[in-house]
């Protein structure tokens, strides 16, 4: 159970084929978007879901949790795989109401553990009873285990700790590094303020009046929120580049010398994860799900979180940089991949567990 199809194929499509290759038959419940054919062509079984991943409608999320009951009832698996809130809260309720044996894996926690107010504390609590009875649950890293124990939602429930999702190192290799006079920054995630773009915006336009065409900062992805209006400023400014979404990265991330992430929590960034595969620097903020990508002058810079004069201090400390350097912390970036997070780890983990939950 997953929030896309998208993030099913880009983060899982290897695990999929692990477990029908380990004989198992395997049901995928999400919504269609872009790449529900391509998820399609694995040899999966398909079920579509009416999941709104931004609703907030009380009947709305109770028919999801009746789809969820619904489709553990009527097929009866040895063993559910939940990933993402919704699926993490609705379905392991189904599971638990059915007595199958479930395994969430936290890609990150979001703004409901960012923000106090009365909605995310109902979530919490829905969060406790949900994964009371979960046969384990996978973190991406330790800050999010740690703030699930503090708030009792995780107590004598089996924890793993995988490295992110892992990437695949064949699908993102090396990538030649471009010799241009000009410095391309890279952003590519969802568009909006707790990714930290405002501060990226204020960052570039201070480095922009020192250093007016040194370099370029690119953006890419969905907008979420109430951050158009200043993207749309800084790019008639000529700060930014607005690229919106791009089904294809590979070749921007070609183009670019450094990619950018001044988010304010990650589970574990794929952005990253791909990025350093593909042999390219980081500048990330000192954050959970960032920091274990990102060393301090070996891959990249890190900075302060939610401080865009720390930004403007890393991307300024690279403009700088000679070429043989910038080229050096792309090599080390695929040395850390290799080593640290390689996908074949989650899917060993995870297939171990699987055995371990009784699938």
């Amino acid at each position: 159970m997953a929030n896309t199809a998208l993030s099913l194929y880009k983060l899982r499509k290897e695990l999929i084929l692990a477990l029908i290759r380990a004989g198992f038959q395997v049901y995928i419940s999400t919504p269609k978007d872009l790449y529900f054919e391509h998820l399609q062509s694995l040899g999966a079984n398909i079920i579509v879901n009416e999941l709104n991943r931004h609703g907030t409608s009380l009947l709305q999320e109770y028919g999801l949790y009746r789809a969820y009951h619904r489709l553990v009832k009527g097929l009866k698996p040895d063993i559910v795989l939940t990933y993402t809130i919704k699926p993490n809260i609705y379905g392991n309720m189904a599971a638990k109401k059915v007595g199958v044996p479930v395994i969430s894996t936290i890609t990150g926690l979001g703004e409901v553990f960012i923000n106090d107010n009365m909605r995310n504390s109902f979530i919490k609590i829905m969060y406790r009873h949900a994964f009371k009875h979960v046969s384990c649950v996978m973190f991406q890293n330790a800050e999010d285990e740690e703030i699930l124990r503090r708030l009792k939602i995780i107590k004598r429930q089996r924890v793993v700790r995988v490295p992110g999702s892992g990437v695949n190192l064949e699908e993102h290799s090396v990538l030649p590094f471009l010799e241009n006079s000009v410095v391309s920054f890279l952003y590519i995630g969802r568009i909006m303020r707790a990714k930290g773009i405002g501060l990226l915006i204020d960052a570039a336009r201070r480095l922009n009046d020192e250093c007016p065409g040194a370099f370029k900062v690119t953006l890419i992805g969905f907008h979420e929120g109430d951050i158009a209006d200043e993207v749309g400023q800084a790019e008639k400014e000529g700060v930014v580049h607005d690229a919106g979404f791009q089904e294809d990265v590979v070749s921007f991330i070609r183009e670019a010398h450094c990619i950018v992430l001044p988010s304010y929590k990650e589970g574990m960034s794929n952005v990253l994860l791909e990025a350093a595969a593909s042999g390219r620097p980081l500048i990330s903020a000192n954050v959970s799900g960032c920091r274990e990508i990102v060393e301090d002058g070996v891959n990249g810079f890190i900075c302060k979180p939610r401080d865009s004069t720390s930004l403007y201090v890393a991307m300024k400390r690279f403009l700088h940089l000679p070429y043989s350097q910038r080229v050096d912390m792309g090599l080390a970036s695929r040395r850390k991949a290799e080593i640290e997070f390689d996908r074949s780890i989650v899917i060993e983990t995870m297939l171990k567990e699987i055995k371990e939950a009784g699938g």
